[in-house]
């Protein structure tokens, strides 16, 4: 049996009045959108199977020319005619669904991202329409804050840690492997090594996996400060490092820019909407945004 998923009619039903309108103003552009690019498919398709026809009509009367002793040339004349104009018709029909489907591209993404959004989120949702564009603000202008914003967050992700930050993360994990190799005296043992060193420089075959690790773990517990000593040498000083917690704030904080940024793109999309024009949405704009909710409670 399939996994049930929610109707699109309840997952509507979840949003408040104004982005449920909202939506359902998308989902019908978007349905439009899917008939028009399944129309322009369907004739290219036509066009298509057309050609193929003509085609096969010739190469069959070429063929029955060996018993008839040839086709006359106005028969071939024709055909080849109407192969051109079908040709023709489906290079046409071709660039015309191409067009469609990178025109209408946008709108069924957006709509596929809605739905997906609610089915990923849980808690619940209020109208957060309280975005207004500034005088002179353009999407142009908001789409270049936010771009700036994106490769902002990329340079914090990408950050490095502080010095004492990365010897922490570094000397851990000397000291585990260096736990693994560090051996244990048995003052019991009179007739064998009591430290049994040789089970923890051990390297054999068994059942064609490899068993134990030649000493690399016995090795690193031996010279376990050398080797700190030597990978600390190695960190470089790097003045734009940040700590974890400053990565966390930061990236927080640019989230939220991002936020407010795109709702006010939304809002000079919608307001363009209102006099007539059609702006494309961005693949990756904020599904909040679009719908103009504020997630209450929940996970985003």
């Amino acid at each position: 049996m399939g996994t049930f998923q929610t109707p699109v009619a309840e997952l509507a039903n979840r949003l408040p009045p104004q982005a449920k309108a909202k939506w359902i103003k998308i989902r019908d552009a978007a349905d439009e959108a899917r008939a028009l690019v399944r129309l322009t498919n369907g004739q290219m398709n036509d066009a298509a199977r057309t050609r193929t026809a003509l085609q096969a009509a010739l190469r069959r009367k070429k063929a029955d020319s060996h018993h008839t002793g040839g086709v006359p040339a106005v028969v071939v004349d024709q055909l080849e005619g109407q192969i051109a104009q079908a040709t023709a018709d489906y290079e046409r029909l071709k660039n015309r669904a191409a067009e469609v489907k990178e025109r209408t591209a946008s709108i069924i993404e957006v709509d596929a991202r809605c739905e997906s959004f609610l089915r990923s989120v849980s808690g619940q949702f209020r109208d957060e329409d309280t975005s207004r564009p500034s005088k002179g603000e353009t999407v142009e202008t908001k789409r270049a804050a936010i771009t700036k914003n994106i490769k902002l967050t990329a340079d914090v992700e990408t950050a490095p840690a502080p010095e004492d930050d990365l010897k922490a993360a570094i000397f851990a994990a000397v000291d585990e492997i260096a736990a693994r190799g560090r051996p244990e005296v048995d003052p019991r043992i009179r007739d064998d090594d009591p430290s049994k060193i040789a089970s923890k420089i051990r390297l054999g075959v068994h059942g064609g996996s490899f068993v134990g690790d030649g000493g690399a773990s016995f090795f690193t517990w031996v010279l376990a400060d050398q080797i700190k000593a030597k990978l600390a040498e190695m960190i470089p000083d790097n003045p734009d490092a940040i700590s974890d917690q400053e990565r966390s704030a930061m990236l927080q904080q640019l989230a939220a820019d991002r936020l407010r940024l795109e709702r006010v793109e939304e809002a000079l999309i919608t307001q363009a909407e209102s006099e007539g024009r059609v702006i494309a949405r961005r693949p990756d704009a904020s599904i909040q945004a679009i719908l103009g909710v504020e997630i209450v409670g929940g996970r985003p």
